[in-house]
């Protein structure tokens, strides 16, 4: 599990959290082991759930285990933002909690930032409903939905 969590920070630190693909998909699309394709180089599990904090959210994503994969993360900001804007697309439809409803609706980014003035650490979090994105203490109940790279064929 530690190994797991360091390498997803590392990851995250780095940018390098998901490889570049050559992948002719599009968001929305069925990949043929079942999850759906997220963006270019991300694809995006159908299994998500209620979390009670950003540290449960990791754990899930990092202890998943779908389509025959066990390299789950959360999202980065800019791969959940993706996800938000493709929500009702292909595959996509219907997998998400769209009741704009607090914690349900609101889904996790796997990065972290630092409150200028508290010095507490923040996560961005994502209504997939339409309320936009906020900031959460990483205490907040949310919702997991994990990713990983898509393999070049």
């Amino acid at each position: 599990m530690l190994k797991k969590l360091a390498a997803f920070f590392a990851a995250v630190a780095t940018g390098t959290i998901l490889a570049s693909n050559a992948n002719a998909y599009n968001p929305g699309d069925k990949l043929p082991d079942g999850t759906i394709c997220g963006g270019e180089n991300f694809a995006v599990s159908k299994k998500n759930t209620l979390v009670n904090s950003w540290f449960e959210a990791i754990e899930y994503c990092l202890d998943l285990v779908d389509a025959g994969h066990d390299d789950w993360t959360l999202p980065t900001n800019e791969q959940l933002l993706q996800m938000y804007l493709q929500r009702d697309a292909g595959s996509f439809s219907g997998i998400y909690n769209r009741s704009g409803k607090y914690p349900g609706s609101y889904y996790f980014s796997g990065e972290m930032i630092e409150h200028r003035e508290s010095g507490q650490a923040l996560n961005i979090i994502q209504s997939f409903g339409d309320e936009g994105s906020a900031y959460a203490g990483l205490e907040y109940s949310g919702s997991a939905s994990c990713v990983r790279a898509l393999e070049m064929k």
